[in-house]
């Protein structure tokens, strides 16, 4: 599939001229001013390279460049310009963090050659961040599986309010959403430090004294001190920190994108452990949505939630009991499961993934006990497995 670029300049006869010429190499799409070239990329954000005209009127193309840099970075930035202008634009290169100059009349070979370059330099910048994106990602998982295997208590909780905030975020319109779903993993790792006796009542729902409380609430800021220490988890602390705080009422926002991502971060994040305290209390929807609309959750938040909610797992579902050679991913704990030595295994509501499934049944193979487990099959049970 050919690289798309987008070529912004006011002259129409130009921008004809690159369509014609390089419709056989790349995806040309062309912008007759800055404005409309923000819009497209608004629309669609999958070009390559940008390749803007310096002098054009209302918006100069460094100052199309560097908004264009700010909002899709992973877009590679070509300026165009006149002899003249060389000077002037050179004085503003790092204003628009282009990656090359190229002197208007330019042959069509040079053009094409710089594509080529820009293309590459763009295969890189992505190939990178998602290679980073998908290591952090699978890391945590692997984190939160193992901490789930010593605190299981703690860890089922982290697991919900993860996968309920993952099932919003499918239907919110944001970019990176892995520091998102990696802070709703790792939302109550600060738990750790917490005695078992209050997790205990926090657990089981049972009134705790004011110093307790006063314990318990220091879990976001020592779970963020420890994220601090994990270099690109910057964002991932901040938002983990004040998961808590988050009371006054929101802004009317007009673009997701353009809010303050830890803010949204932490308003997601508060809003899947809401959702996740009402549905341990096995809320129907309507109890659900009358309890989350007082607490002064955003519109658009609700709004994703409310597409989501059946594909969460707390829609329709089928109670059944199951032996436990035939656990699969996706089931959800129907029960808590205690061993022999009277220590919880695993909690109730707790999503069973391929991990976990594997661990149980050697767990239960090994003490002989191939017992019976209580689960829920999903009515979205076929999302589940590939959340």
């Amino acid at each position: 599939m050919p690289a798309k670029i987008l070529f912004v300049d006011d002259d129409i006869n130009i921008l004809s001229g690159f369509q014609r010429n390089l419709r056989n190499r790349f995806a040309v799409s062309v912008a007759d001013s800055g404005e409309k070239a923000l819009k497209m990329l608004g629309e669609d954000s999958s070009f390559a390279v940008i390749v803007s005209d310096f002098r054009m009127p209302s918006m100069n193309g460094v100052e199309f460049l560097a908004k264009a840099a700010a909002e899709w970075p992973d877009c590679v930035r070509v300026l165009l310009t006149g002899e003249a202008d060389t000077r002037a634009a050179g004085a503003a290169v790092n204003q628009g963090q282009i990656f090359r100059f190229l002197s208007k009349p330019c042959p069509v070979f040079t053009l094409e050659k710089t594509l080529n370059e820009a293309v590459k330099q763009h295969e890189l910048i992505t190939s990178e961040r998602v290679l980073l994106e998908s290591t952090l990602r699978g890391t945590m998982s692997v984190l939160t599986e193992l901490m789930n295997v010593l605190h299981p208590a703690i860890f089922s909780r982290s697991d919900r309010i993860a996968r309920i905030a993952k099932t919003i975020l499918r239907n919110l319109k944001v970019s990176n959403k892995w520091e998102f779903e990696i802070a709703a993993m790792l939302s109550q790792i600060g738990c750790i430090t917490i005695p078992s006796e209050i997790m205990a009542k926090v657990w089981k729902g049972h009134a705790m004294s004011e110093q307790e409380l006063a314990v318990y609430l220091t879990h976001p800021v020592v779970g963020s001190k420890m994220l601090e220490k994990i270099p690109r988890l910057e964002l991932v602390a901040q938002i983990v920190a004040t998961q808590a705080q988050v009371t006054a009422p929101l802004p009317a926002w007009q673009d997701l994108e353009k809010v303050d991502r830890a803010a949204l971060g932490s308003h997601l994040l508060k809003l899947a452990i809401d959702v996740e305290h009402c549905t341990s209390r096995e809320l129907g929807k309507p109890a659900i949505f009358l309890e989350l609309r007082a607490k002064n959750h955003h519109p658009e938040l609700l709004k994703a939630l409310e597409e989501a909610l059946d594909e969460i797992g707390y829609g329709e579902s089928i109670p059944a009991d199951v032996p436990s050679t035939e656990l699969q991913s996706g089931m959800i704990l129907d029960a808590d499961l205690v061993g022999e030595n009277g220590l919880l295994l695993m909690a109730k509501g707790q999503f069973l993934s391929d991990t976990m499934v594997q661990y149980l049944q050697r767990r239960l193979q090994y003490s002989g006990n191939e017992e019976v487990i209580k689960v829920r099959r999903p009515a979205a049970h076929e999302l589940l497995l590939s959340a």
